[in-house]
């Protein structure tokens, strides 16, 4: 991969990455590529922050309204305040700690309002993900298909 990145010569902070938050993705990405963008993909951070909602709230009104909140939050670039919300709301909820070691691990790869703001403006990787699903295995997966 390295190899294909580097054949459009030097992009600098034109490269961008998005990544559902693995370690070893990010890890490869600030090594390989330490002026790319790095985002942390913002279905993911959600995702992640519903599955805590859900164990932790048991009426669905105050469960949404809670998860609006924290989305909008997110989507204003305000990492810290989230992490500060979750931590007050589940102190010692084993799920509330894992999102915030996730979120503070992601934190420098969330500024979501200035990714929105940046030329590319994309923040998720659902329509990449879309093609792979729709162009690459679909189309693969075919009578006669190697």
């Amino acid at each position: 991969m390295d190899d294909l990145i580097e054949s459009y010569g030097d992009l600098g902070s034109r490269l961008v990455f998005i990544s559902d938050g693995a370690t070893w993705i990010r890890n490869w990405v600030e090594d390989a590529f330490p002026s790319a963008i790095s985002i942390l993909d913002y279905f993911h951070a959600v995702a992640h922050l519903c599955e805590f909602a859900d164990s932790y709230f048991t009426e669905k009104k105050a469960k949404r309204r809670w998860e609006e909140n924290q989305k909008k939050l997110l989507l204003e670039s305000k990492v810290r305040q989230v992490v500060k919300n979750i931590a007050k709301l589940a102190p010692e909820n084993k799920l509330a700690k894992n999102l915030i070691a996730y979120y503070k691990a992601n934190m420098h790869r969330m500024d979501y309002k200035e990714y929105k703001q940046m030329g590319c403006g994309i923040i998720g990787s659902g329509a990449i993900e879309s093609a792979h699903r729709t162009v690459v295995q679909k189309r693969m997966k075919q009578s006669g298909q190697r």
